[in-house]
């Protein structure tokens, strides 16, 4: 029994996430004075090639289609969007496409009765501006779907490490800037909307790693600098110097360098401004620390995932972000929490779904393994796949935990929102926007008892052939 037939499911995946970022800021239902335009003048000049009035109109009703099937949280105005590309500005072409998407939104808002992001307007931008944020973007696209087809076709994972990533964490961070601004406008500008965008949309867009020859497992090439590759393993120290430097390191580069291509002359991004920006990437480097706890303070059910050592003290390792400072600017905490503190935010079932996929991606010898046949499998080693699993989904609890104790000490340790006179407002605002810790602990774990009741069969190796089906199930579970 495979776990897998077919296509590479992660390049159709793939596909889908380039196809809903080039169609997401599409059309409306009244085509009139649109379409008027294009029968004026049937052949349309783009930047790159001519279009006929009907591609252009399957172009924008494409568009609408998707709109209209789109969440509600992947509804953004027309300013916050990723233009489809095709769409010329010959004859005003793109900026009617705008206008009619704001309308469209409006109609969805309507029947949907759901949130629809709009845009503030500290963050509204003029056409020819939008246009460069528009071209910056798009860059960040296509670097990021080229390295992940390289990694794809060389065999590595990228469930989680993707375009849909990328949005989430620009979509997180800029509700953060519009969180601080309701309470102190002083505090944001345009300028800061500008960094976080192009921040978050590169800050992953160099994921390389090689896969451990002894474990099977891949290792990111984690690292804003020296200071942090040098305590990699040194097969990864090699990996690193000879790609020229660290994941964030290289991600920063690439964004300042896709800046600078689109906006030669610096009228949109300042060199400060770019300076932001590369640091507001090197703060999504995650650094292992561990946090302590008074025992006295751990209760059950939490002894199981916090015990103490020999001497009564509790130690969890935890993923901090150590380029984030207490001087950092508001731009670059944004990115930072938007980057980590989903825990926070996400339900309880996306917080299983993105844990799966982070499994998925890091474990690429259980892909390998798994798209083989269970059948043609061990029992030695499924059950050391499962011991991994329930392992993983054990790891879950601590993981909830300390990035809620991480994102409360993000808070008290910001200067600026400390030394702000609306300091609390602005922690309380922020808090509002991630009340879901407390949930996501508790669901996370209901989520490791159910599991370890119904799959902890699976960790003897005797347990095989005749628990295969269960294995394939607890696969599943993880997204397999």
């Amino acid at each position: 029994m495979s776990l897998e037939d077919g296509p590479d499911p992660q390049l159709e995946d793939l596909e889908q996430q380039v196809s809903d970022f080039e169609s997401l800021i599409s059309s409306s239902p009244d085509f009139d004075e649109l379409f008027a335009v294009l029968e004026a003048e049937q052949v349309i000049e783009g930047s790159e090639r001519t279009y006929t009035a009907k591609e252009i109109e399957s172009i924008v009703e494409a568009g609408l289609a998707d709109l209209r099937q789109s969440p509600a949280e992947r509804v953004y105005s027309a300013g916050d969007m990723l233009f489809v590309k095709e769409i010329p500005e010959a004859h005003g072409l793109r900026a009617k496409v705008i206008e009619l998407v704001d309308r469209e939104r409006s109609n969805l808002d309507s029947s949907r009765h759901e949130e629809v992001i709009v845009v503030p307007e500290y963050r509204v931008e003029s056409p020819a501006v939008q246009k460069v944020l528009d071209q910056v973007s798009q860059r960040a696209v296509e670097e990021m779907s080229e390295n992940m087809v390289e990694a794809i076709e060389a065999g590595h994972d990228r469930s989680f490490h993707n375009l849909e990533h990328a949005q989430d964490v620009k979509t997180a961070a800029l509700k953060i800037l519009d969180a601080i601004q309701a309470v102190a406008p002083n505090l944001i500008d345009i300028d800061a909307s500008r960094i976080v965008a192009a921040a978050a949309d590169f800050h992953d867009s160099v994921v390389n790693g090689v896969v451990n020859r002894e474990t099977g497992k891949f290792q990111r090439n984690r690292g804003a600098g020296p200071a942090d590759t040098d305590k990699l393993p040194e097969n990864i120290k090699a990996e690193v110097a000879a790609s020229g430097g660290g994941n964030e390191e290289l991600s920063a580069k690439l964004a300042v360098q896709m800046i600078g291509d689109v906006d030669r002359t610096g009228a949109v991004f300042t060199r400060e401004m770019n300076d932001e920006v590369r640091a507001a990437i090197d703060a999504t480097h995650p650094a292992v620390t561990f946090l302590r706890f008074d025992p006295k303070e751990v209760d059950e059910p939490f002894k199981k995932y916090f015990p103490a050592n020999e001497k009564g003290e509790v130690s969890v390792f935890a993923f901090d972000q150590n380029h984030l400072k207490p001087e950092s600017s508001l731009s670059t905490l944004a990115v930072a929490i938007g980057d980590l503190s989903y825990v926070g935010q996400v339900s309880a079932e996306e917080f299983a779904e993105r844990g799966n996929a982070e499994f998925r991606e890091i474990n690429e010898d259980i892909g390998t393994d798994l798209k083989r046949g269970v059948e043609n499998l061990d029992g030695l080693r499924k059950s050391s796949i499962a011991g991994q699993m329930l392992q993983w989904v054990t790891s879950q609890v601590p993981f909830a935990k300390t990035q809620a104790m991480l994102f409360e000490r993000k808070l008290d340790d910001n200067l600026i929102i400390n030394n702000d006179p609306a300091g609390d407002a602005i922690k309380k605002g922020l808090r509002d926007l991630y009340p879901r810790f407390d949930n996501n602990l508790v669901g996370a774990i209901e989520r490791d008892v159910r599991i370890a009741e119904k799959y902890g069969v699976l960790l003897s190796p005797n347990a095989y052939p005749a628990q295969d089906k269960l294995f394939a199930e607890l696969a599943q579970e993880l997204g397999y």
